[in-house]
């Protein structure tokens, strides 16, 4: 089910997560991977956040293979950030009109493909052809605005 959150800003991208705890998983990860600052930064910025349960869908070797390479984990973590506030509203906006697809891309240099499915949810699709629904919208920050999802997504890098 999608929910809208348009909670009063509590700070920068990273701060409004650190205090929701359906975002600790990614918090910590954040913190060890050093992808914090990116999220402190100036902006805008659109962050697709997987919530605790979308870290366990991550096979064990492959949180073990990112727990071990903490550049690799920054890159799959600045591939959840696109440049700019897109909001549910600009989203869907950008998705009238027949578009089946837009692409965004991420600061980390790869792209994001979101599209509406057939249970009519917002769906994001990684380069490898995985997908997350979005489960909350519009979680304002002051440098940007931040999209439960369900999963982690993966560059092809």
């Amino acid at each position: 089910m999608m929910m809208q959150d348009t909670t009063a800003m509590t700070g920068d991208l990273f701060g409004v997560i650190s205090v929701n705890p359906d975002y600790s998983t990614l918090v910590k990860v954040m913190n060890v991977a050093g992808t914090k600052p990116s999220l402190m930064a100036a902006g805008p910025y659109t962050l697709f956040a997987p919530i605790n349960q979308g870290f366990v869908k991550l096979t064990q070797p492959k949180l073990d293979s990112l727990a071990k390479d903490t550049t690799k984990l920054n890159s799959v973590l600045k591939y959840h950030i696109v440049k700019g506030r897109y909001t549910k509203a600009d989203i869907l906006k950008a998705l009238a009109g027949g578009k089946k697809s837009i692409s965004l891309p991420t600061i980390e240099g790869g792209t994001l493909t979101l599209s509406v499915n057939a249970q009519k949810n917002l769906e994001i699709s990684d380069g490898k052809g995985h997908k997350a629904s979005v489960t909350s919208f519009d979680k304002m920050a002051t440098n940007g605005v931040i999209h439960g999802i369900d999963n982690v997504l993966l560059p092809n890098k």
